[in-house]
């Protein structure tokens, strides 16, 4: 394990940044059995699209339950990183339906109720959601509040272990 790794070459703290939901309760049982062997370690994992999740919910236009691949968030942030990559000029609304009410999915793998969508429709075009009311600017606004929660939480964490700071990063 990587982290085994990290905390046997002495880091106190590890904290990973999950880019892929499937990967979450992978992170989980890892991050748990590592804590298992190494229970002072300070174990932290997030998904990057959590760090920011309230944030999006006021700035996003095309709907606040739908995400997934190519949604307008992913495809705003891909806007704002990596522009060269993105044909906004080909993008078509994608399909996905959600069974049960937002409030129990919303964020996703975070709410009440643990749920794989149903993939009807995906498949054909590759979407779960419209990304064509994505934007560069949103893009920078939400990777903006992600970069400034994970700085905050990684300040918390040191912290904890006694350092100071005088600034914010």
């Amino acid at each position: 394990f990587l982290r085994a790794s990290l905390v046997t070459q002495g880091f106190n703290n590890v904290f990973v940044l999950n880019g892929h939901v499937e990967n979450t309760p992978l992170i989980t049982v890892a991050l748990r059995r590592v804590t298992l062997e190494f229970p002072e370690a300070g174990l932290f994992a997030s998904n990057w699209w959590y760090l920011a999740a309230d944030l999006w919910k006021q700035i996003s236009k095309g709907g606040k339950g739908c995400q997934g691949h190519a949604c307008e968030k992913e495809t705003a942030v891909a806007l704002c990183i990596e522009p060269e990559n993105v044909q906004m000029e080909a993008a078509t609304g994608g399909h996905h339906e959600e069974a049960l009410p937002e409030e129990y999915l919303t964020p996703m793998f975070a709410g009440q109720v643990f749920y794989h969508s149903r993939w009807g429709g995906v498949r054909d075009s590759g979407l779960m959601c419209d990304p064509r009311a994505s934007k560069k600017e949103t893009g920078e606004e939400y990777l903006k509040g992600i970069i400034n929660n994970l700085c905050d939480i990684i300040m918390k964490i040191a912290q904890s272990e006694g350092m100071k700071f005088e600034e914010r990063c």
